[in-house]
């Protein structure tokens, strides 16, 4: 008898470390508005944040935003005559206008939907080079979401682990919960096999614990934030989408660069 421990984004938040997609994208609109009152301009390759003209000074400067209050300010800076608050991307734009009002977004699926239209809105070479941008556009959001999650995971140590949880992964299997076999009795598990979702190490202290008393394993199925178990993979996931099979039938490549199935294949 064995068990399987399933480590989502809960698991993290559960911890107090904020990584779920909507904290990310939050700091990084917090990130861009405070560059922009610190130097009176942010540019990326998503975003741009500057004074027209020769408009040089906004009153007032209400530093520093916080994650809290960044929408707030940002759709003030976004309505204001006097400053370009531009949107490089379609991606980054609906990302946006989901996570200022819904305070949630799902990344992934929105990248799916920007690159449906991109190649609704094109023909021919212009497509190629229209889907490259919405591909460089998603991988320079993955770059500066493992830099956020890194700071975050630095966060956590030994004293934040939980002791109930340690001890349920490692509890007995209970006889009345299996309906497979007939167990006599309740029985400690042979083997655990965590299988973590998230990009984050969090789980491994909790492996060492179990794994001094259970055989255990581990396995980042979406790869880790130094790239020691796989590059991490981050991008649209679900092949049954009725829209997915559009995709199937073209001979653009770049439109699967960003396919979840394709990237565990190369780890």
């Amino acid at each position: 008898m064995n068990r399987l421990i399933l480590i989502g984004n809960g698991f993290d938040l559960a911890h107090d470390i904020k990584t779920s997609f909507n904290d990310f994208i939050s700091d990084y609109f917090c990130s861009a508005v405070n560059s922009f009152f610190d130097n009176g301009y942010y540019s990326d390759i998503l975003l741009e944040i500057n004074f027209k003209d020769d408009f040089s000074y906004y009153d007032p400067k209400p530093k520093p935003v916080t994650n809290e209050t960044v929408y707030d300010v940002a759709d003030k800076l976004n309505k204001s005559r006097d400053i370009n608050f531009k949107f490089n991307s379609l991606l980054l734009s609906k990302v946006y206008s989901k996570t200022s009002i819904l305070k949630w977004v799902d990344i992934e699926i929105e990248f799916f939907n920007v690159l449906l239209a991109t190649k609704h809105g094109y023909k021919g070479p212009k497509e190629v080079e229209a889907i490259k941008k919405v591909n460089e556009q998603l991988e320079y959001l993955k770059l500066k979401l493992i830099e956020y999650l890194s700071k975050q995971e630095s966060q956590f140590n030994n004293t934040s682990i939980k002791n109930p949880l340690a001890d349920s992964f490692r509890e007995e299997i209970k006889k009345h919960e299996i309906v497979t076999i007939n167990l006599t009795e309740d029985k400690l598990p042979n083997n655990l096999y965590f299988l973590n979702f998230n990009y984050t190490k969090t789980f491994e202290d909790y492996f060492k614990i179990c794994q001094r008393h259970i055989p255990s394993k581990f396995n980042y199925i979406h790869g880790n934030l130094s790239g020691e178990y796989g590059k991490p993979i981050f991008g649209f996931g679900d092949e049954f989408d009725k829209k997915y099979l559009e995709f199937e039938d073209e001979k653009n490549n770049e439109l699967f660069k960003h396919i979840k199935s394709f990237e565990y294949l190369q780890n």
